[in-house]
This record gives C-alpha cells, sequence and structure tokens, in this order.
C-alpha cells in the first residue's frame, strides 16, 4: 500500500501537469464552478458498456453491416462539437485565458466523456468482432487516442483539446460513409466520397491540425506576457 501511494503522490505531482505556481487545490470546485477531475474518467467504462449494448440492439433492429457503425457516432460527435464552440474557436488568445483556472463547461464534460467512451467500446469489441490484418493497429490506435484524451482532461487542456477532436473527427465521416457504400457495392458514390475523404483528411490534419499544434506555443507566450 505505501508503494502505491509513493507511485500515485509522484505520478500526481504537479511540476508535471501544471504551470508554475499553480497547485491541484486552486482546481478545486468552487462558487458553483466545476472543474476537471480524473475521477470523471471513471464513468467511460460505464457508458462504454452501454454504448455496445445500443450498438447491439441497433444491429438487430437494422441487420445493418458491422462496420456502419462507426459513422453514425462520429457524425453527432462531429455535430455536437460543432454546436459547442465557444469564443476560443475564433480567438486563439481564449483557448489559454485563465489556464489552467478554466472551469469544465457540461457541453465540453459530455464531448470529451462520450468520444472516451466510444473509443472504449471498440477497444472491447475487438474480441467479438471479425479479426482483422489491422487488429494490432486498431489496438495501439485505440489506446494511444484514450490516453491522450485522458492526459489533456487530467491537465485541464479541455479548450484545445475540444478543437484537436474537432479537427480529428471530421474526416471519420466520410471515411466510414465510404466504407458502408463499398460493402453495399455502390462504387461510384463509395469513390466520390473517399475523394471528399482525402480532401477533408489533407486539410484538416495537414494544415489545420499543425496550426492547432502551435496553440502551445501560444500558451507559453502567453504566460511569459502574463
Amino acid at each position: 500500500m505505501t508503494m502505491f501511494q509513493t507511485f500515485k503522490d509522484w505520478f500526481w505531482l504537479e511540476k508535471f501537469w501544471l504551470p508554475p505556481t499553480i497547485k491541484w487545490s486552486d482546481l478545486e470546485d468552487h462558487d458553483g464552478l466545476v472543474f476537471v477531475k480524473a475521477s470523471h474518467l471513471y464513468m467511460t467504462i460505464p457508458y462504454a458498456l452501454l454504448l455496445m449494448i445500443v450498438r447491439y440492439f441497433f444491429e438487430k433492429l437494422v441487420k445493418g453491416l458491422p462496420l456502419s457503425r462507426g459513422t453514425e457516432l462520429f457524425t453527432l460527435l462531429l455535430v455536437f462539437s460543432l454546436w459547442l464552440l465557444k469564443p476560443w474557436a475564433y480567438d486563439l488568445w481564449e483557448v489559454w485565458r485563465d489556464y489552467p483556472k478554466q472551469p469544465l463547461l457540461p457541453s465540453q464534460y459530455w464531448y470529451y466523456i462520450l468520444e472516451m467512451s466510444f473509443y472504449w467500446s471498440l477497444v472491447f469489441s475487438l474480441g467479438t468482432d471479425i479479426k482483422r490484418k489491422d487488429f494490432l493497429a486498431h489496438v495501439i490506435h485505440h489506446l494511444a487516442a484514450i490516453s491522450l484524451m485522458s492526459f489533456s482532461w487530467c491537465a485541464n487542456y479541455i479548450r484545445s483539446g475540444t478543437l484537436v477532436m474537432l479537427v480529428h473527427d471530421v474526416s471519420d465521416i466520410w471515411l466510414e460513409s465510404a466504407k458502408m457504400f463499398s460493402y453495399a457495392g455502390w462504387k461510384q458514390t463509395c469513390n466520390t466520397l473517399f475523394l471528399i475523404f482525402s480532401i477533408v483528411f489533407f486539410i484538416s490534419r495537414f494544415i489545420i491540425f499543425p496550426f492547432c499544434c502551435d496553440l502551445f506555443k501560444l500558451c507559453r507566450l502567453y504566460w511569459l506576457k502574463e
């Protein structure tokens, strides 16, 4: 028990997670404001199981193709992310204003929790789905995505994190749609959607995403400015 407590104290050292002079006590709930907590992430597991149950009944109801399940959820998550866009989506200085003392909004909570729950459900369902050549790649991808989202949550990179997730989600809709039409035998529609996916992927991952990464440089400039 002592060894576990020692590791826990080391793992949550403030110098690993927070800017200088900021303590975990600064991020405690107060005056009706709620801040992120690592314990919030526990809920992603039961929600993941709930998503698997919903998926099971949907597949029974529509008798759809197993690989088509991602499109609907990616679409919902993207629409939700567009709906929750806040001033920091347009004014990059707002991304880091008052960081890390930025309260958690309900829309941010649900976007993160649903996204992570979805990836956990993909991990859990890998054992029952048809095993493909890229099985290991999927495991690594899903676990990496969960780890990165967990880190950004615990360090309260919520504002920048939601923008990064939006950039990543926007191209997945077209890819999953192209897969569905490919399996349905609609080759021309599949090719058109895949072309759209390629364009959106290039713009979002090679232009917009590097720009989002520069936000972390802005973070340092903002701290120096203050």
